[in-house]
């Protein structure tokens, strides 16, 4: 079974990994977990996405941690951190029985307005096909509401669902959602009113899944499980005027499509970034977290 597990580090560079006990309750025991994404959006708070996710009957359900910078700060320092893990469907109210998150994907933005904007897939009451949607929170995640849908995939004729929201200039949002129909393009959508409106998908021009987004030194990245080659890839890609641009792989990998991915990026000094991702063998029973510091080109 799949738990959330916290490693931290300091310096550059980067001095040996430190694992924190993290403590998450409710937990049930054998629970299996697939993610575990944090955010830190600024004016105080830290964030932590994780999801369950039983095989079984393919369900899987989001849930939500948060904590205050400085107290995160200080339970990293004494090794122990501990929160309540609040399913997020409960945290929408009376507008849970409008949507039924399945998953939250990529990092809680903030607005310019200074409310907390998350990307979640769901269904709507009758409905089996999830879609992307876009939350908001105006009490830092104590509570969150419906702000809009991304796209509806039953509509689009492909099942839309992990999606990445990046901030752009003049309050305008970019999402890159993640398409379950080969050969697996990503569809990017463009937003001015910070995610109650959205305009009909567009490809990408890139080929993958489970993108997540970042700004790093001034440039807007993006990390993939790239299936464009003949091989699968962990890749980068940045935007710009002509839209994503992939900038290469930093590591391929052997085995089925599902053997490696869901990536992250963390900027450190210098223009140079540190990137994580999951790899697996051949087997499928030895999975890895790996890491690549590399200076953006």
């Amino acid at each position: 079974a799949g738990v959330p597990r916290l490693l931290t580090t300091e310096g550059d560079p980067l001095a040996p990994w430190i694992e924190v006990s993290l403590e998450l309750e409710p937990w049930q025991a054998g629970e299996n977990n697939l993610d575990a994404i944090i955010s830190v959006p600024g004016n105080g708070w830290v964030y932590l996405l994780t999801r369950s996710y039983d095989y079984r009957d393919n369900s899987t359900l989001p849930y939500l941690s948060r904590w205050p910078v400085a107290e995160f700060e200080q339970a990293l320092a004494a090794g122990r951190l501990s929160a309540p893990r609040r399913l997020l469907h409960s945290l929408l109210g009376a507008e849970g029985e409008r949507l039924r998150p399945h998953a939250a994907y990529g990092h809680i933005q903030r607005s310019d307005t200074g409310e907390l904007l998350l990307a979640v897939y769901g269904t709507e009451p009758g409905q089996t096909l999830p879609s992307p949607w876009v939350l908001v929170s105006h009490d830092e995640g104590e509570s969150w509401a419906v702000r809009g849908l991304i796209a509806h995939s039953a509509s689009f004729g492909s099942y839309l669902n992990e999606t990445a929201l990046a901030p752009l200039a003049a309050g305008r949002w970019l999402a890159v959602i993640r398409s379950n129909q080969p050969p697996h393009p990503l569809y990017i959508c463009h937003s001015a009113d910070a995610g109650a409106h959205w305009s009909e998908p567009q490809p990408s021009g890139l080929l993958g899944h489970a993108p997540m987004a970042a700004w790093v030194a001034g440039r807007l990245l993006l990390i993939y499980r790239d299936l464009a080659g003949p091989t699968a890839a962990i890749s980068l890609a940045e935007w710009g005027a002509a839209g994503w641009q992939r900038l290469g792989a930093l590591t391929h990998y052997s085995g089925g499509i599902y053997d490696g991915g869901y990536g992250d990026l963390l900027p450190l000094a210098a223009g140079r970034l540190l990137a994580v991702a999951y790899l697996c063998d051949d087997d499928q029973r030895a999975p890895w977290v790996d890491g690549w510091v590399a200076t953006l080109p």
